[in-house]
């Protein structure tokens, strides 16, 4: 994800960003991290499909949900 950054990206104080993973069977959280001026964050899972990943950075929606394939 492209975001804005506040402060220092790798003080979860002051980021604290997950991604919220929605599919058929409802959702997952996975913790976010920075690296290389983009939010990354893995997903593994024994469902494959389409899910839509939101990035969320303290508690608020940041850029534009994203639809991904697993």
């Amino acid at each position: 994800f492209s975001a804005p950054v506040r402060g220092n990206p790798y003080d979860p104080e002051e980021n604290d960003a997950w991604v919220i993973f929605t599919g058929t069977r409802g959702e997952e959280r996975r913790l976010a991290y920075f690296d290389e001026g983009t939010w990354r964050s893995v997903r593994v899972s024994r469902s494959p499909g389409s899910y839509t990943a939101t990035l969320l950075i303290n508690g608020q929606q940041a850029g534009e949900p994203k639809k991904v394939k697993v």
